[in-house]
């Protein structure tokens, strides 16, 4: 899905670099299934994806193997969070070019995270940790978010912040059914991962809803 977007995104600009760490495992290499296809694109390998602690604690020394490929940028687009968003900041050179895209949010994942091991609770000590300081450093930078959630979440860090829709669907893909023609129940389907900030929460209320009002509806979850 993201390269996806990475194409859409080469359109709008002369030359697109990503810095991406190349795919080691079966799982990682089996889940790149869209070929990109903008010929402006140019894939800057970060080598492999360590561990999130790993990049945290040698942040500085992985952002700085690559500085001299961020210089001549003029914008640095960083997909957040990760581990290394927080040190980019460390970086004087690289300051005025940083934009945070921001999709999500660790610390409201981490808050979900059962504390029935001692691995979940260094792995929530870490999200947390790796949160505040990411949080610090985006003050008076430039923030791109994609939902009005993560604007308000964020929107007291900085006086640069924008909300912008980063869907693939298009016009086209939308059409309108005549509703004395729907066959009862209505099916609908649901495709993605388990968690509420998919707005599953939300889902079921509509569902219950649409139930009450005598629309009679069966959702489908994969």
């Amino acid at each position: 899905y993201l390269a996806v977007f990475f194409d859409e995104l080469a359109n709008q600009v002369d030359n697109l670099f990503l810095f991406l760490y190349e795919a080691k495992t079966t799982s990682q290499i089996s889940s790149a299934d869209y070929p990109i296809s903008a010929p402006n694109i140019t894939w800057i390998n970060m080598g492999s994806k360590e561990t999130a602690w790993y990049r945290a604690i040698f942040a500085n020394q992985i952002i700085s193997n690559k500085i001299k490929d961020f210089n001549s940028l003029d914008a640095l687009i960083i997909r957040s969070p990760t581990p290394l968003a927080p040190y980019f900041s460390n970086f004087k050179s690289l300051n005025k070019k940083l934009v945070f895209m921001i999709v999500s949010d660790y610390k409201k994942g981490a808050e979900m995270i059962p504390q029935n091991s001692f691995r979940n609770f260094l792995v929530k000590s870490f999200v947390l940790w790796n949160d505040r300081i990411f949080k610090k450093s985006l003050k008076d930078k430039l923030l791109i978010v994609n939902s009005k959630e993560i604007y308000d979440d964020h929107k007291h860090l900085s006086n640069f912040i924008y909300e912008i829709k980063t869907t693939t669907l298009r016009n086209s893909d939308f059409y309108v059914r005549d509703n004395q023609k729907l066959v009862s129940p209505i099916k609908l389907l649901f495709t993605g991962r388990f968690v509420l900030q998919k707005g599953l929460i939300e889902l079921f209320e509509a569902v219950s809803q649409l139930n009450k009002d005598n629309i009679i509806t069966e959702l489908h979850l994969v």
